[in-house]
């Protein structure tokens, strides 16, 4: 090269400048993507945030009472009391309370409320921006 001694400092300083924007460019491009990134967990808590949102919200429009849809057996239920010994198994079972126990050992049960969760889950995800009706329904339907 035949680069006077003067224009030295200032080419390479050019070029370290465009190397630095260049540079600075990606790196903002990466904040602004990490910025946006959730982990799976946070992922799967706005799911579920938004799923339990969308049931309930539906169960008002029905008349329904707030039953705290959740696909989770709860913990303080008659059946998770039993099962870790903190209720007086001495005393006799009630018929609801006998039919609470049996809904929540029902694998058909856990079915429905897993399947309802997924629909709702099917809607929430239909309403982001940018995606079309259905699509995820369409893209995963069986041929017969």
């Amino acid at each position: 090269m035949n680069t006077p001694k003067a224009a030295l400092p200032t080419a390479l300083r050019r070029a370290v400048t465009r190397a630095a924007r260049g540079w600075g460019a990606l790196g903002l491009c990466a904040c602004a993507l990490l910025a946006t990134c959730q982990s799976a967990a946070d992922s799967a808590k706005e799911a579920d945030r938004q799923v339990y949102s969308l049931v309930e919200s539906r169960r008002e429009q029905l008349g329904l009472e707030r039953g705290g849809f959740t696909i989770e057996p709860r913990s303080d239920s008659l059946r998770q009391r039993l099962l870790r010994g903190e209720a007086d198994d001495h005393t006799p079972l009630s018929l609801i309370q006998c039919l609470e126990i049996a809904a929540e050992n029902s694998r058909d049960h856990q079915t429905q409320k897993e399947q309802l969760y997924l629909s709702a889950l099917d809607l929430t995800l239909d309403r982001r921006p940018g995606r079309r009706h259905s699509s995820t329904t369409q893209c995963f339907s069986r041929r017969n």
